[in-house]
């Protein structure tokens, strides 16, 4: 769906399962990846449909208090 909608950060198995329900209110469809300690994040944006443009990549440097580029961070702070 995009702006990490639907998108958890799970540290335990006992989370797993309503992470997984959480996203599945999203999509059918949903992936399940293993985390990194101390990873980068780095976006793109796609422009354009018959002849489509990349934007330069920017890298998110999330804060302390958010440990990945989630929909609260873009948009609610």
């Amino acid at each position: 769906m995009g702006s990490s909608v639907g998108i958890s950060k799970v540290k335990s198995r006992e989370t797993l399962t309503s992470a997984i329900e959480e996203a599945l209110i999203y999509d059918k469809r949903i992936v399940v990846e293993k985390g990194l300690n101390r990873p980068r994040e780095v976006e793109l944006a796609v422009l354009g449909n018959d002849e489509p443009i990349v934007s330069i990549a920017g890298e998110i440097m999330p804060d302390i208090k958010h440990e990945f580029y989630s929909y609260e961070s873009k948009y609610t702070e």
